[in-house]
């Protein structure tokens, strides 16, 4: 009972944080480089599995791994499309160091229905100070779910939401990608501080996708350039140095049995 409590609290974590500071201020005239540089990248989830249930909040959760940020864990998440697509934007700002983007997570609100995205994954980056960095676009495709070792996109529980959306009985197929040119101009647009600012390029060289829990299967290592074999032999080198990935108690707790 408690671990259906929690996941419950976990989907509707995902709706509180929509409302907390999520991204780097679109207000701020100028940026402000005290309170850290500022990471930006796109993510976007095409729910093939059940077509109506289209992702209307989506991001990512960063993991701090080694530097002088005080959170350990840091949302950067959006509920504003860009216009005409299923991409999302974000933006957060951070102190320079080692960072991991440690989940996708989002939800798809409809009337009487909110199905939650809560996709565990491990992609290493670096941050320098004063900077704005880009990594990347993530991109995945919520499928039905067919082998017991994929996580599912977002747990079992609420079970007629997760159902209903697709996301319970659904898996991310995910892919890196490089969207330089689209997202930054869309950047620029909304950003009033980062007109006259460079926007360093640096997209997301690998991430290990989580197996679901209690699987022996290894983690699946995408790259971009997709099928960098270097890429992905040293993350895999790194991973078996490594405890196993460690999803969140808050706001993942997850319940991936069918």
């Amino acid at each position: 009972m408690k671990s259906v409590i929690r996941i419950f609290c976990a989907i509707a974590a995902v709706v509180v944080m929509s409302g907390c500071a999520t991204s780097f201020d679109k207000k701020a005239a100028t940026v402000d480089w005290t309170k850290g540089s500022v990471v930006v990248m796109s993510v976007e989830v095409n729910n093939q599995y059940k077509p109506g249930y289209q992702p209307t909040g989506l991001g990512v959760m960063l993991k701090k791994k080694a530097g002088a940020e005080p959170r350990e864990y840091i949302p950067a998440f959006s509920q504003e499309a860009v216009s005409g697509s299923k991409v999302f934007l974000v933006t957060q700002q951070i102190q320079p160091g080692s960072y991991t983007v440690s989940k996708i997570y989002g939800f798809s609100r409809q009337v009487l229905i909110l199905g939650g995205i809560d996709f565990a994954v491990d992609a290493p980056f670096e941050v320098a100070p004063n900077s704005v960095v880009y990594l990347g676009r993530v991109s995945g495709v919520n499928q039905e779910r067919t082998s017991k070792d994929d996580q599912s996109t977002g747990g079992v529980i609420p079970i007629i939401d997760q159902a209903v959306s697709g996301f319970g009985a659904g898996t991310l197929k995910v892919s890196l990608g490089d969207n330089y040119a689209e997202d930054v101009k869309v950047l620029k647009q909304e950003y009033a501080s980062m007109q006259n600012l460079e926007v360093v390029r640096s997209p997301l060289k690998t991430m290990a996708l989580e197996r679901t829990t209690g699987s022996r299967a290894a983690p699946v290592v995408i790259s971009y350039p997709p099928g960098d074999k270097s890429a992905i032999t040293a993350a895999q080198a790194e991973m078996t140095n490594l405890p196993a990935l460690q999803t969140m108690q808050t706001p993942q707790t997850r319940n991936d049995s069918r």
